[in-house]
């Protein structure tokens, strides 16, 4: 499946969105952010993936993940399951899975609008620990700017999630 196209963003480099919800990722992530930056922001496909799901966690702890999302929800939260269960956030994935049910089942946009603030909300109560998860999967795929063992140096309290 290819990513959704042109999801909302908030204005802004990403590095400093990042940085409050995923402390980790950003480190691991940070020669994607300083591209991003930059205005170069042609990504692999695994990069991109990150990148994206990245933005789609802040969106969730912003609580902003209903204009996030945008017009098309339904198609970004289904790619969004698929790289939540790829990096191993599999309670994340299932809440997203039941969300998009649920999207199916709503007539209306109202309806619609109450679903997705009900996803976001059990979202941001997961037990995933999203942000080592993305950082971990930037290490296995070889793209992480700053190895595990120095962002443990940095944020020690994850070490215990490891």
């Amino acid at each position: 499946m290819d990513a959704p196209d042109k999801m909302s963003r908030p204005a802004g480099p990403p590095a400093g969105r990042w940085l409050d919800h995923l402390p980790e990722a950003s480190l691991a992530l940070e020669e994607l952010l300083r591209r991003s930056a930059t205005g170069r922001c042609e990504f692999s496909p695994t990069e991109r993936a990150l990148f994206m799901t990245c933005e789609f966690w802040v969106a969730v702890e912003g609580r902003d993940l209903v204009r996030h999302l945008g017009d098309v929800p339904a198609e970004r939260l289904r790619y969004q399951g698929i790289v939540f269960a790829a990096i191993g956030a599999q309670a994340v994935s299932r809440l997203l899975v039941r969300g998009l049910a649920e999207l199916a089942a709503s007539t209306g946009p109202a309806a619609c609008q109450r679903c997705l603030e009900t996803l976001q909300e059990r979202l941001v109560g997961t037990q995933d620990p999203v942000d080592m998860l993305i950082a971990g999967m930037a290490d296995r795929l070889g793209i992480s700017a700053v190895p595990a063992a120095a962002r443990q140096r940095v944020y020690p309290a994850n070490r215990m999630l490891a």
